[in-house]
């Protein structure tokens, strides 16, 4: 449930190096589809992804790249409950996250929703993923996107064929791809995979996303990296 927590604080760490990670990352992003609701929250009548859902549409694109998930619960002097996240490349390279939380109730019972719902949370944040936002319907109007044809088999996406949520999953999907990237080598990475979706993208869109490069790549340059 989305009412077991009063405060949430996050911390993200990076290995020194971070060039593989953002290579195979980008290439892992490609093949995310959109995680479906599968459970009701009762009290609330709203509908959410559970954390099985969650890995089943996330740990297959990070595996089949050489990434690992890997999530650790504990807890802090402060009494909160925390879950730490860590993506581990084959290189070596990795990302970690933390987040600590305050269950509302410290009893065994809400101690572990409140580490389920930061398992759940963390992995769709790190993995730049989003759960359908549809009321229900999409099951009989989308087919199941967790499985993507090869890249090389998918021509750039003809912008008349697409839905107004394809067009905003794509841009989000770009949009995560530089914000995960920390340096020119890994601009240009991403770059070189996704210019032809960019290209696709109707012109607002790709503006705002050429804009956001060119500040990180600006940032990266500054920063010697």
């Amino acid at each position: 449930m989305d009412t077991i927590i009063n405060n949430v604080v996050q911390t993200v760490r990076w290995s020194e190096t971070r060039t593989e990670f953002a290579k195979s990352f980008v290439k892992a992003q490609q093949s995310l589809g959109i995680v479906a609701k599968n459970q009701t929250n009762p009290h609330f009548r709203s509908k959410y992804a559970d954390l099985s859902n969650v890995l089943d549409a996330v740990l297959p694109p990070l595996n089949d790249n050489g990434f690992s998930l890997i999530q650790s619960p504990a807890a802090d002097d402060q009494g909160r409950v925390t879950v730490t996240t860590l993506v581990l490349h084959t290189s070596g390279e990795w990302m970690e996250s933390t987040l600590a939380m305050k269950p509302v109730k410290a009893d065994p019972q809400g101690i572990g929703s409140c580490i389920t719902y930061g398992r759940r949370y963390a992995a769709l944040a790190i993995a730049g993923a989003a759960p359908d936002d549809d009321d229900g319907n999409a099951a009989s109007k989308r087919p199941d996107q967790r499985k993507a044809p090869p890249r090389a088999e998918v021509g750039a996406l003809d912008q008349g064929d697409r839905s107004n949520r394809e067009v905003k999953d794509l841009f989000n999907k770009l949009k995560n791809g530089i914000m995960a990237c920390n340096s020119v080598a890994e601009l240009e990475a991403w770059k070189d995979a996704w210019s032809d979706d960019l290209q696709s993208m109707p012109a607002d869109y790709a503006d705002s996303l050429r804009g956001e490069y060119s500040r990180k790549r600006d940032e990266a340059r500054s920063a010697g990296r």
